[in-house]
């Protein structure tokens, strides 16, 4: 059974998420629960479920679930300018919204606002437009309009290398406006003929390339859009407070016990190289 699970701070929600930012829906190959922090202000809270009665939250928090039965493997979340919660379900080839217009906690249905999609995952509300990155390129719709349509897909970019071996891509907006996507390896260890793979890569928000991007200019056209590389498989990106823009580092496997430290969050500068596949990022304390 797929689910999302609201967590709840006290009887009030004190998370609130702006629109644009990606929160992470389920990890890769993981389990079929979703853990979403409610999103909007002074909501009842439903009465106690069965996620609450198995899940242990500290003092004043509160979980819930909030909405189940979710098919084709739920991936990325984010939060519309309409205040909804959006969801990408990648082998449906579906964004969908799960809204609480009667505000009771809980979503009231399923909505399905794209479909006949290339494997979506990540999601970004940028400019007026739903950003949805696919196994082998970007596409934004216009919207939501006022009565909540959206316009028809159209492509941003296809810049990026296609769906193999890790085939999620996640896109997300930097404080400087950019657009950045991340692509994961091909493979466990190996070196990439592709330099798109195991890397971030950095566009304008039509899909154009930076003129500051490393390889701006390079006569590969493929690695024009590099910022940073080395990441074997960076599937969440956040932007932090400051305007850093922080990425998970998951490491080879295969290496032994606790080798390497299997998620490492860093903060991801451009033109520069992370290691995979030769060396792996230590963690605090390895």
């Amino acid at each position: 059974m797929r689910k999302i699970i609201q967590f709840v701070i006290g009887l009030l929600a004190l998370v609130s998420f702006s629109a644009g930012v990606v929160a992470p829906a389920l990890a890769e190959g993981g389990g079929t629960t979703l853990y979403l922090p409610l999103i909007s202000k002074g909501p009842p809270l439903p009465p106690a479920d069965e996620a609450a009665a198995r899940i242990q939250v500290p003092p004043g928090f509160h979980i819930r679930i909030y909405a189940e039965n979710l098919a084709s493997r739920p991936r990325f979340m984010a939060i519309g300018p309409d205040g909804h919660l959006y969801l990408s379900l990648m082998n449906a080839g579906q964004v969908v919204r799960l809204p609480d217009r009667n505000r009771d906690g809980l979503a009231d249905g399923t909505e399905v606002i794209a479909s006949g999609l290339n494997l979506p995952h990540g999601l970004a509300f940028y400019n007026g437009y739903l950003y949805v990155a696919e196994g082998d390129k970007v596409e934004r719709l216009a919207g939501p309009q006022p009565d909540g349509s959206f316009g028809a897909p159209e492509r941003v970019t296809d810049n990026i290398p296609g769906p193999s071996g890790h085939s999620s891509r996640t896109v997300i907006f930097g404080s400087d406006g950019k657009m950045y996507v991340s692509a994961g390896s091909s493979c466990n260890v190996c070196e990439e003929s592709d330099p798109r793979r195991a890397a971030v890569l950095r566009f304008n928000p039509d899909g154009s390339i930076p003129p500051d991007n490393p390889f701006a200019n390079d006569p590969d056209t493929r690695r024009r859009p590099l910022w940073a590389w080395g990441l074997r498989n960076s599937v969440g990106l956040v932007v932090a407070p400051n305007g850093g823009l922080w990425a998970n580092h998951n490491g080879s496997d295969g290496l032994g016990d606790d080798l390497p430290p299997e998620e490492i969050v860093i903060e991801v500068q451009g033109g520069k190289h992370y290691g995979w596949p030769y060396c792996y990022t230590p963690g605090v304390g390895v």
